[in-house]
């Protein structure tokens, strides 16, 4: 090898080691932070952490839902469990795998109890496993808000029970029911039958998940008739107590067509009409009051319009326009047909006539609360819509269910110690492929409320397609009844005065209302219950009562004039039961004030003229 090869060669070598030396001086000097950066990210994970979602209890701080664990990672398997089972599926819903609500109350308030997710750093070795020791803090998750229904669990589980029952019994295809408190609007119980169990939501078949109650629509029927006389009350469209042609059970209309009842009524009142729910008679009361106020009242009620309840799915029902009505429509819907409505929308529709007038926005809501702390953070406030009739209206109207109960179409659901009201109806089905009804697919329902002269409770319940009998009657009615009977029979679900489980025969004597029956029907409702009755004065309708006997439970009732020909004495009675005693008055009632009657025009026992104006001031016990 040459001297200048070897020149070059140590040159080449020289160069060599200078660019490498350069390049580990820019590495571990220049660039330094970089790659430590670098180092430190290959070494370090970030974890997203899922916050605990808010807990959904009923009114009475029951569990309903709840997450098994206080915080998981994103990747981990949800742990959200349902420790009732099947109750109140339909309200309650479920989560999906991601941990989001897909159904009911989950769904509905997703962004709500879901909460927001944390963050924190994990130090891992090549192989990406955790270091102990070396996390590094990032965001904590904060949970959700928890939320207490108005559902009440016991409540909740005798509606279910009775639904399921009732579903087995009839071979109907479903059944649902809504209980309410009318004078709040809250839901304390909202059910269907079949339903599922939120724990296993892969499992759940068909139809099961629907809230019947709120996406369920249909022809109401009879129990329509009682929007229909609360129209003809306000209006003061026809006298309460005039007496309608029943036509020999058989209404010709201008059109050929003909309204039918199931038998001769011969000569009825408004009273009469409801009890025996006369088709011919309500065609009558509904032509008193006309297209254009018809529509307006039964709008003012709520239908074809949601009701906005903070649940998933609400259907609006359908209401025509007047314009699109046809020269039959005023008369076939002031029967429940032509208007397609929802259970919902009639329960606050019953609701109003049980509150004394005024429709109020249903709640499922109780309150919402710190999951952590419990703090209540917000309250939903009752909130009355409008007023839809005056309580004069709403009185009356409660008599005439009343007497369905006492003497009409549901009498077979008279109860031995409670004093119900409410009204029957079933509908045939309409075929959109046939065009036509199907009278072999019925819906049957029974809406009522109790107790009758001072409503704690509505409740509806409806049956899908019966089979074994189709008659509200016989459908609806019986688990109405079952239901409400069993609530008063809780000792906790039902209010103390009330309480079935603890009156006995005597007591269900003391408790029951007989102001406004006739003689007949207070001695059939005594028989009905084992109780004594004695009767003073002349008349043929009952206008006070009092215990005469504690332990015997013997009741001395009198009984008045008729209203018509004689003021009744009202002094010292509420509202509602001096409204009710005037429910067969021909006359119209001014009230001012509040609390109970302390002045009447006319005075007791004065005589009253037909069309006459009936003054009562009310006052607050001091």
């Amino acid at each position: 090898m040459t001297r200048d090869r070897v020149g070059i060669l140590v040159l080449i070598t020289l160069a060599a080691f200078g660019m490498l030396w350069a390049r580990t001086f820019q590495v571990q000097v220049v660039e330094a932070n970089v790659y430590e950066g670098k180092a430190e990210n290959q070494s370090l994970r970030r974890v997203i952490w899922r916050p605990q979602r808010g807990s959904i209890t009923d009114r009475h701080d029951r569990i309903l839902a709840v997450d098994q664990s206080s915080s998981q990672r994103l990747t981990q398997p949800i742990k959200r469990n349902y420790p009732q089972g099947r109750l109140a599926s339909q309200v309650l819903g479920f989560i999906g795998n991601e941990g989001k609500g897909l159904q009911g109350l989950e769904y509905y308030f997703e962004e709500r109890l879901r909460g927001i997710e944390g963050w924190s750093y994990l130090t891992v070795d090549s192989r990406q496993r955790p270091l102990p020791g070396l996390d590094r803090k990032g965001m904590v998750p904060t949970p959700g808000f928890a939320v207490a229904l108005t559902i009440d669990n016991d409540i909740q589980e005798i509606v279910e029970n009775a639904l399921q029952k009732g579903v087995k019994k009839l071979e109907a295809d479903r059944a649902s029911a809504i209980v309410v408190d009318p004078n709040t609007g809250e839901i304390l119980a909202m059910a269907a039958y079949p339903n599922f169990d939120p724990n296993f939501p892969r499992q759940v078949k068909g139809n099961e998940v629907r809230n019947d109650a709120i996406s369920l629509v249909y022809e109401p029927g009879s129990t329509f008739k009682l929007i229909t006389a609360c129209a003809a009350l306000e209006e003061q469209s026809i006298d309460p107590m005039k007496l309608i042609d029943g036509e020999g059970g058989r209404l010709v209309l201008s059109n050929g067509e003909v309204i039918r009842d199931g038998k001769d009524y011969g000569q009825m009142n408004m009273y009469d009409a409801m009890a025996v729910s006369s088709n011919v008679a309500f065609a009558k009361i509904a032509s008193t009051v006309g297209n254009e106020k018809f529509y307006r009242f039964v709008r003012s009620f709520g239908f074809g319009s949601p009701t906005s309840i903070d649940l998933p799915g609400e259907e609006s029902g359908r209401l025509k326009l007047p314009h699109q009505w046809s020269g039959r429509t005023l008369i076939t819907m002031a029967m429940g047909h032509e208007i397609l409505v929802t259970p919902l929308q009639m329960a606050m529709a019953y609701s109003a006539v049980a509150n004394g007038g005024e429709l109020l926005m249903p709640r499922i809501i109780k309150e919402w609360r710190n999951q952590i702390t419990g703090e209540v953070l917000e309250t939903p406030e009752k909130r009355v819509i409008r007023r839809v009739v005056s309580q004069e209206t709403a009185a009356m109207a409660r008599s005439m269910m009343r007497e369905v109960v006492i003497r009409g179409t549901g009498r077979n659901i008279r109860s031995q110690n409670l004093d119900f009201a409410g009204k029957t109806g079933t509908a045939e089905k309409f075929n959109v492929i046939e065009n036509r009804y199907d009278r072999n697919s019925m819906t049957s329902s029974f809406i009522g409320m109790v107790p009758a002269n001072n409503p704690r409770y509505v409740a509806v319940v409806l049956v899908d397609e019966p089979r074994t009998y189709t008659s509200g009657a016989y459908t609806a009615g019986p688990i109405f009844k079952e239901v409400l009977e069993r609530i008063y029979a809780h000792p906790q679900a039902s209010p103390l005065q009330y309480n079935l489980a603890h009156i006995a025969g005597i007591d269900s004597c003391l408790i029951f209302n007989y102001i406004g029956l006739t003689q007949k029907n207070a001695r059939d409702s005594a028989d009905l219950r084992g109780c004594k009755l004695k009767f003073a004065g002349s008349g043929t309708q009952v206008v006070s009562q009092q215990v005469l006997n504690q332990s015997s439970g013997e009741i001395k009732l009198t009984l008045g004039v008729p209203i018509y020909k004689s003021m009744p004495d009202l002094l010292g009675l509420p509202l509602r039961d001096a409204m009710e005693v005037l429910g067969g008055a021909k006359a119209y009632v001014k009230v001012s004030g509040k609390g109970w009657v302390a002045k009447q025009e006319p005075k007791p026992h004065e005589n009253l003229n037909k069309n006459q104006m009936i003054h009562l001031t009310l006052r607050e016990a001091s």
